[in-house]
């Protein structure tokens, strides 16, 4: 044993610091433990102890780590819903309902109105900014709101105005731009749905937004986050796996953080107050309310003007 204790003298061309020996030790120490355990048990108890440390706590970790994979989600859910997506109509109809919760809620708060109201936004005028086949409109109409809804598809807001009309929803529409309402309307309430990632130039959008909202009013956004899981989501797997949407009608560039949201509102005069994350669940195949806007969110913006 004293002759291999007598290895650790090493010399050195230069001198070095007390803290410079400790961290050359402690690294020899850290790769001798990794690669030759048993000699390392040689040199020093406190290897040994280190070792034995280092290796509980890896096995700890990664036991914990095996439980929460298994309690989220597992190999065979992954499959079975590849296998067995449930039908695109009940999806969107999950995240509509989380949509239109939100914008009532928000409208209620933002103009204190009463829970128990059975038409709450009525006197309200709003505007559905790319209505497409407008369902979150024909649930609003019923809500008491003088709704006005507008797509730059003519094929679609002629399919929108059909299904308004034979659900009984009084709307009305117009196959035009949102630039094409500036000087001449205003609305209390603003509808900005899945519209942003559509846009070649989205804070010019915000911008005219901006120009149309009522003083008081407020707008609702849904957008997409800018990340590698809303990729993998929305891009991958609902344009090219589960053909949900239109292979490349979704361009990544085109997504934003909430932050750089909250960047184009203020240049255009708004603030953003509020921020709701929503998730789409592989496992239930259900959308979901989140404590993070990690791939899709809904937000809620007043002008930079308004007291709240």
């Amino acid at each position: 044993m004293e002759n291999i204790h007598t290895y650790h003298t090493i010399h050195l061309p230069f001198q070095m610091s007390v803290s410079m020996r400790q961290t050359c030790r402690l690294r020899a120490y850290g790769a001798m433990c990794l690669i030759y355990p048993n000699i390392a048990r040689l040199f020093s108890p406190k290897c040994a102890q280190t070792l034995d440390t280092f290796r509980q706590t890896r096995n700890t970790a990664a036991l914990m780590a095996r439980k929460k994979l298994m309690q989220t989600l597992s190999i065979a859910q992954i499959s079975a819903a590849l296998r067995h997506p449930r039908d695109r109509r009940d999806i969107y109809q999950d995240y509509n309902t989380l949509r239109q919760r939100y914008i009532l809620e928000q409208a209620a708060k933002h103009f204190k109105l009463r829970d128990d109201d059975p038409a709450p936004l009525y006197g309200k005028t709003l505007l559905d900014v790319g209505c497409g086949e407008s369902p979150i409109g024909q649930f609003l109409a019923l809500s008491g709101a003088d709704i006005t809804a507008i797509d730059s598809d003519p094929a679609i807001v002629a399919q929108a105005e059909a299904s308004a009309i034979s659900f009984g929803a009084p709307i009305t529409f117009h196959a035009v731009g949102p630039e094409k309402l500036l000087n001449t309307s205003k609305f209390d309430i603003i509808l900005a749905l899945d519209i942003i990632e559509d846009a070649p130039d989205a804070a010019k959008l915000v911008w005219v937004l901006k120009q149309i909202l009522a003083p008081g009013g407020l707008i609702i956004f849904s957008h997409i986050n800018r990340n590698f899981k809303a990729w993998l989501y929305h891009v991958l797997m609902s344009s090219y796996i589960y053909r949900r949407t239109r292979p490349g009608s979704r361009i990544f560039r085109r997504f934003h953080k909430p932050q750089q949201l909250a960047s184009m509102c203020h240049k255009a005069g708004l603030k953003l107050i509020h921020v709701q994350g929503l998730k789409y669940s592989l496992k239930k195949q259900v959308w979901m309310t989140s404590h993070s806007a990690r791939t899709r969110y809904l937000a809620t913006a007043i002008s930079a003007d308004s007291k709240r």
